[in-house]
């Protein structure tokens, strides 16, 4: 089999890209924050409808304060204590009792508003990307129809279905696992995984599908899947193809710190444009009525069609709120969990907005196709994952609810960037941006490729680009760039000596054990 040579560009993304991945990390294993939770207080609520009858129905949702979204999930038997959402599984968020959550199923209506649709979810890491997608299969499913009061009853979707609910068959890959070392380990990773996946798929759909034997299907992932898709389109069936982090295995080259699995990077989109997404698009309307992909950054588009003509929503107005807290919602949270009568609260909700919030992935500057039906501004959102993490610090007498600098791990972001301006910018150029209290004239790019990559930390252009998907930087007025918040710039400042010194007057508080790196 004749694979592509890499390009030059490829060949180039050297050594220094691997600092590039940005990891919005907790302090402790997730599992953790959901097991660590804070006794319950007397806090006033105001119930929403009672529950609609269900054998399997256990759980009543509360709204918050007369929140329209927030809410906490309440049993006849509390357990005691509240806690916050953990992982991605949509189905822990309305059975998990005593849990305060955000409910983002209106956003569902939007996009039922088309009867097809095949779109892109762009946002960092830890935003709850996962979530949602795990919320659609739940909805689309129709093998789970019968517990579709139970789970979304009481969530504006529930009250306010689509006609697209519980009709589509459910069929969902998350690409993260697939190891990029070489080709014959990754073609052994694909095949596996998508085989193992169909057969699950017909198992599940054996008797909408008129019961196939799913040891019958081809050893080889592309011609298995597109044999599924064929019987599926047979039985006159629809499904709902959803792809978490479809840039994984992209990114797990380009930003390694193995020069040999940078230089496989072609031969990554090669195999999944030609055995995964082509066939996808082949079956773009039938059967795949309707997909949706999650990623951090669109560079794994480039050259693959069937990836470019999907639309990119996340910087749609009308989707901004999809993944991320406003500030009213972080509000009614911090109320409902720390209690209202807390003596600090107003000081606390001050420090959230202070540290978490500010992010805006819309830019108000573009075009009224992407713009799309602004009818209320567009409010700047605060990082979800932050959130839960510093309330539940402030409820445990072992912790410091300061700024946590271990949250976001932006130094690995950026050491591509030089300390000098050799190249035409400089670190100095970026704590500029980020120490100023004005917005700064700077475009990204909308689409971009692994050449764009290369020349991370020489082109000052695709560097912030990369920082504005990374949420180093977010948009301002007049779609000119600024830092997000003071989380943001505390941890830059504290990247490299140099950035260091230039922040030593804007924070005092400054030590050099603060700096890894304060001695060079």
């Amino acid at each position: 089999m004749h694979l592509p040579p890499p390009t030059h560009a490829t060949s180039h993304v050297t050594l220094c890209l691997s600092c590039l991945v940005m990891r919005l990390s907790l302090p402790f294993p997730a599992n953790d924050l959901h097991r660590r939770k804070r006794s319950i207080e007397d806090v006033s609520h105001s119930p929403i409808d009672a529950p609609q009858s269900s054998k399997r129905a256990k759980l009543a949702l509360e709204r918050l304060h007369g929140s329209k979204t927030v809410y906490r999930t309440k049993s006849e038997q509390p357990s005691g204590s509240l806690s916050f959402p953990d992982g991605s599984d949509f189905h822990s968020l309305v059975t998990t009792s005593d849990l305060i959550a955000a409910d983002k199923t209106q956003y569902i209506e939007k996009l039922d508003s088309s009867s097809t649709y095949h779109y892109m979810f762009l946002r960092p890491r830890r935003w709850g990307k996962s979530t949602f997608l795990r919320t659609l299969t739940d909805y689309y499913d129709k093998y789970t129809a019968d517990t579709f009061n139970d789970k979304f009853g009481q969530l504006y979707i529930g009250k306010n279905p689509t006609p697209s609910h519980n009709t589509l068959l459910i069929l969902f890959f998350d690409f993260s696992s697939i190891r990029t070392a070489s080709y014959e380990v990754m073609q052994l990773d694909f095949d596996a995984y998508v085989l193992r996946t169909l057969r699950k798929f017909l198992v599940k759909y054996k008797d909408l599908l008129g019961g196939p034997d799913p040891e019958t299907l081809p050893n080889r992932g592309s011609d298995a899947l597109d044999d599924v898709f064929s019987l599926v389109m047979s039985h006159d069936e629809r499904i709902f193809l959803g792809v978490d982090e479809y840039d994984a295995p992209a990114n797990s080259c380009l930003f390694s710190s193995n020069s040999q699995h940078t230089a496989n990077y072609e031969t990554v989109s090669w195999l999944f444009k030609t055995q995964f997404y082509t066939i996808v698009k082949r079956h773009s309307s039938s059967p795949v009525s309707k997909s949706w992909l999650t990623g951090v950054l669109p560079v794994f588009r480039e050259g693959i069609s069937p990836l470019t003509a999907t639309t990119i929503v996340s910087m749609m107005s009308r989707f901004h709120g999809l993944c991320g807290l406003s500030e009213d919602e972080v509000g009614t949270i911090a109320k409902g969990y720390l209690g209202e009568s807390h003596p600090s609260l107003d000081q606390i909700l001050q420090q959230l907005k202070r540290w978490f919030n500010g992010f805006i992935f819309v830019s108000e500057k573009e075009p009224s196709s992407v713009q799309d039906e602004r009818h209320s501004p567009v409010v700047s959102l605060y990082n979800p994952q932050q959130v839960f993490t510093h309330l539940w610090k402030l409820s445990d007498s072992d912790s410091n609810p300061t700024m946590d600098a271990g949250g976001v791990h932006t130094d690995s972001v950026l050491k591509a960037i030089p300390n000098s301006s050799e190249t035409g910018f400089s670190a100095l150029d970026l704590m500029t941006v980020l120490t100023s209290t004005s917005d700064s004239r700077l475009d990204i790019l909308r689409e971009f490729g692994v050449s764009e990559v290369a020349a991370i930390g020489k082109d000052i252009k695709i560097t912030w680009t990369i920082l504005y998907y990374f949420g180093v930087l977010t948009f301002g007025e007049n779609g000119r760039l600024r830092a997000p918040n003071e989380t943001m710039r505390y941890l830059v400042c504290t990247f490299s000596y140099t950035s260091f010194i230039f922040c030593r007057t804007i924070y005092p508080d400054l030590h050099t054990a603060s700096l890894p790196h304060a001695a060079g």
